[in-house]
């Protein structure tokens, strides 16, 4: 059970201070003391603190009623009811500033009484409830700014407009701005223009509830990029969305790192591919140094027939030197091919992707492992329709190599009659193009399967692998979306399929076309090339036309510079003194419409720079060796 109320009366007619007591006793009241003036008042209540003071305002002392309740209320903090026979409007008023519970006039009859002492208990029961929860609430306000201001994510709310109405310290430290410096601002601020109009397509469909959270590039006030992740959920109150609330974490490292990883992921690829190219060189000797040799023994009879020939003695038919002569063509054909197909795998850097036909770089990649093959098993291409994929050539071309070194691998030498490596393309369901290659090998063991596409584990001899192959082949194709599997039974042999997306069927922009020419007239034709025999043997070939010959850019640069005009520019890329790509940028600052009659002729671009500018311009692009009739062709689009 609960203490009685207890009551300090202050009164200094002792007879009334007696009877209001026994009142008080009799309302079930704690009356626990009487006091005739402040001085005696305070010291009882610094004795034991009443509940409430009931106090006269006239008592003995130089300190009246009024002032004894506010040195109370001030040290003791206890409410005051007044009980006196002044009414005035001076005391009234004077009496006020203390804040009583009540003010009471005599006589005062006991209903009257309890009334006032019980709104007071439950006045002062309410304000010490209201302090109760006001301190509460100060203490939860400060857990929640410590959370919010040593949180390790940036926090930030904003408007329904986006402007920022709260961002807290790490928000601030992020993006450079001293303390409060973001509130006011709008959330694009740190954005350039492109972000920020993704931004604000996020943060309306983010009013309207959908969205996910998403990573955005950020500029801080020291003009470094940030990357950050937003996770952002609107603010609803009563129905209505009032603004936004974002948490915001920095992922700039995770960003480097990742682009770290893609650095060595890229460089790991690259440096399997040449090392592919180097294991396969012997191979890859042989299959150019079988065409040099009849190459060589075709000319070499034919610089011999042909002096008898203008002598009438020649010992061979004109259809026997023709064929020489095609024989020749032929594998120099053949040669073309296969450096064709070293440069592209032996490239160190990576290029763009492009939209490719699958069949043609199964094709290169053959021709890299031919003598792999050769001594192990028969050859067979079964090609049907497929998409084009989009991908980089040179590394869709080294997971196909890959595959086939290992198909071969997996076939010991000596019976190549009874084995087989097949090749085939074609379409799935969905449309995605399928490549397979097929072995009747040795087949792969069940503990060996589980780990074939793991980095560094290899089953060959020291030496002979990097154990790198299938898991940047896994890499390569994941990365173009597409998948990689193998079906494999011990002495029958493996299947490793290879299923890509399509390429986007969008449409490319046109070439520049040099202007249409009503008739068909003997053109005016610039070679620039410094290597004089392939000058020469341009003009040889295009004696339809008129040839004008530069050895490097600058030469050409003097001879256009004097005003003269040509059909075409057949110009080489890379050249000492001034490059085919110093030339177009001289005449694009200069003339300019030289430069929609150029067409490059090159060897191959080797350097970032030189792929850099072709990927950059419209113009044709011719690789070396090409044939005349292409040639011919060619000029004869700009000489109509």
């Amino acid at each position: 059970m609960g203490h009685a109320y207890s009551i300090l009366v202050v009164e200094d007619e002792r007879i009334v201070a007696k009877d209001l007591q026994e009142m008080l006793n009799g309302l079930g009241y704690d009356a626990f003391a009487i006091a005739a003036s402040a001085d005696e008042a305070i010291e009882v209540a610094n004795k034991r603190r009443p509940d409430v003071v009931l106090l006269d305002i006239r008592i003995k002392g130089t300190t009246d009623g009024i002032e004894t309740a506010g040195a109370l209320r001030e040290r003791f903090g206890v409410p005051v009811i007044f009980l006196t026979a002044h009414a005035d409007d001076a005391t009234i008023d004077r009496a006020k500033k203390t804040e009583p519970q009540a003010y009471l006039l005599k006589p005062v009859r006991p209903a009257e009484l309890k009334s006032a002492i019980e709104v007071s208990r439950y006045r002062v029961a309410a304000e010490e409830r209201a302090r109760e929860a006001e301190a509460a609430l100060r203490a939860s306000e400060a857990r929640y700014r410590l959370i919010v201001e040593t949180a390790r994510e940036g926090i930030c709310i904003t408007n329904v407009e986006g402007r920022v109405t709260f961002a807290n310290h790490r928000l601030d430290e992020m993006l450079g701005y001293g303390p409060g410096a973001l509130v006011g601002e709008h959330f694009t601020a740190a954005m350039d223009d492109a972000t920020a109009e993704r931004a604000r397509l996020a943060f309306s469909k983010k009013l309207a509830g959908e969205g996910e959270s998403a990573e955005w590039k950020l500029r801080n006030k020291q003009g470094r990029d940030v990357w950050v992740r937003a996770d952002a959920t609107p603010i609803e109150v009563d129905g209505e969305f009032i603004g936004v609330l974002a948490m915001i974490t920095d992922v700039t490292k995770e960003k480097e790192a990742q682009r770290e990883r893609e650095r060595l992921q890229a460089q790991m690829i690259v440096s399997d591919r040449l090392a592919s190219v180097g294991l396969l060189a012997a191979g890859v000797g042989h299959e150019i140094n079988n065409p040099l040799t009849f190459i060589m023994w075709n000319l070499d009879m034919l610089s011999r027939a042909l002096p008898r020939l203008s002598e009438g003695s020649a010992g061979a038919s004109v259809a026997e030197l023709t064929s020489m002569i095609e024989v020749a063509r032929e594998g120099a054909d053949r040669v073309r091919r296969i450096v064709s197909g070293l440069k592209t795998f032996a490239r160190a850097e990576e290029g763009r992707n492009a939209s490719i036909d699958i069949s043609s770089i199964l094709d290169s990649s053959i021709a890299m492992a031919a003598n792999e093959i050769r001594h192990r098993a028969r050859l067979e291409r079964e090609y049907r329709a497929a998409p084009m994929v989009e991908a980089d050539e040179a590394r869709l071309g080294q997971v196909f190599l890959n595959l086939l070194v290992n198909a071969a691998h997996a076939i010991p030498e000596g019976r190549a009659d009874t084995n087989e490596v097949r090749v085939s393309t074609g379409t799935d369901g969905g449309g995605r193009a399928v490549v397979e290659i097929r072995d009747t090998g040795s087949g792969i063991p069940d503990e060996v399967a589980k780990h074939v596409f793991d980095p560094f584990f290899t089953t060959k001899a020291v030496g002979s692998g990097t154990g790198l192959g299938l898991a940047v082949c896994h890499a390569i194709v994941t990365s173009l979306g597409g998948e990689i599997s193998f079906e494999s039974a011990i002495g029958k042999g493996s299947v490793f399929r290879v299923v890509l997306p399509p390429a986007n069927r969008s449409v490319t922009t046109p070439s520049k076309q040099p202007p249409p020419i009503s008739t068909r007239r003997r053109g005016r034709v610039l070679i620039v090339d410094d290597d004089q025999r392939v000058a020469n043997t341009l003009r040889y070939i295009l004696d339809a036309h008129d040839v004008v010959i530069a050895t490097n850019g600058r030469e050409a640069l003097e001879i256009l510079e004097t005003g003269s005009s040509f059909d075409v520019i057949l110009c080489d890329l890379m050249m000492p003194v001034m490059t085919g790509m110093d030339l177009f940028a001289a005449l694009e600052a200069q003339r300019s419409e030289h430069t929609e009659r150029m067409v490059f002729i090159t060897g191959g671009a080797f350097t970032s720079a030189s792929r850099k500018f072709l990927d950059g311009i419209a113009n044709r692009v011719l690789e070396k060796p090409f044939d005349s009739a292409t040639i011919r062709a060619v000029v004869q689009e700009y000489v109509r």
